[in-house]
Order: structure tokens, then sequence, then C-alpha cells
């Protein structure tokens, strides 16, 4: 099943994470619709962000960072 999600439903998390962690839009939508959905997050190494530490030791989401082999 495809869920597509608009983001926005979720501009006042959106705003809240940009604020309170230094998040870029993207990342911020990112983290409001996986926080939202309760639905983890999966993405190629060298794509987790510097402030993205925080926000996982705040909230419930799981992150899942797999290697670029086979990307290119």
């Amino acid at each position: 099943m495809l869920e597509i999600l608009d983001p926005r439903s979720y501009t006042e998390s959106v705003a809240r994470l940009k604020i309170v962690y230094g998040l870029s839009l993207v990342a911020a939508e990112l983290f409001a619709a996986a926080i939202s959905t309760g639905a983890d997050i999966h993405v190629a190494q060298g794509n987790v962000g510097r402030s993205w530490e925080a926000v996982l030791a705040d909230t419930p989401v799981n992150l899942y960072v797999y290697a670029r082999h086979g990307l290119e």
C-alpha cells in the first residue's frame, strides 16, 4: 500500500523541529511525518544530518542507515 503524505498537516511539528533542533526543512518534514505516522526513517549512509542524534534521542523514531554500496 502506498501512503501519500501531505506535509501541510505537519506544519506545526515541522516548525517546532526546525526551531528546537535546527533541522533543514526537508529533514524536519521527514521527522514530522515519521513521528506522526509511527514510521521509521531509512536513509543511505552520508544522508544523516548532524543534528539528527538529538532528535532521535528525544523522539520514538528509529533510524536505519544503509551502506551506499551499489547505489552509485
